[in-house]
């Protein structure tokens, strides 16, 4: 049998080798952050990169996402103009039409009056 190689030469070779991935430990001991420590915040990262993912779509996040809100008023406030302006253009061409046949009604009578008056 073998025994395990440790990373120190002083401890014994028959105590056990913690095996981490490399740059996780020996990165996180060589600038003095704790390794559990960073795995954890590693996580929440991700945690809340998936959760902005999820919630925005394909955007990277809620401040790049292109608004759709202030289109969608602009489009609907053109839309109402739209229809009001063709309610006023109906309205006139229909108070037109009153007017005209009002006129006409009003030279008939006049024609019968004076015809009546005549005789």
């Amino acid at each position: 049998m073998t025994a395990p190689v440790s990373a120190d030469p002083g401890v014994d070779p028959g105590t056990p080798v913690n095996r981490t991935t490399p740059g996780s430990q020996g990165m996180a001991s060589t600038l003095g952050v704790d390794s559990e420590r960073l795995l954890l915040d590693t996580a929440a990262l991700r945690r809340r990169q998936l959760c902005a993912a999820f919630l925005h779509g394909s955007a990277r996040s809620w401040r790049i996402r292109r608004r759709v809100w202030p289109a969608a008023v602009f489009g609907v406030l053109i839309v109402a103009m739209v229809i009001a302006a063709l309610a006023v253009a109906a309205a006139f061409a229909r108070q037109q039409e009153l007017d005209e046949q009002r006129q006409s009604q009003s030279i008939g009578w006049a024609v019968i009056d004076t015809g009546s008056a005549v005789n």
